[in-house]
């Protein structure tokens, strides 16, 4: 069986959007070599929030 790449790296959070996880999935985004991050916020209600970045 082949062995998959990641391609992506998503991180959740419960609260409001604030710049220290927008920096975190950026970090992360240059320390692991991946171009495509997703923010995603399900503490948003009535209905997510989300931000996409790419390297």
């Amino acid at each position: 069986m082949p062995r998959q790449k990641r391609t992506s790296y998503m991180l959740c959070h419960g609260l409001r959007f604030t710049e220290k996880p927008r920096l975190q999935i950026i970090n992360y985004l240059k320390a692991t070599g991946l171009r495509l991050g997703l923010l995603i916020n399900f503490g948003h209600y009535p209905k997510i929030e989300n931000e996409r970045f790419v390297l």
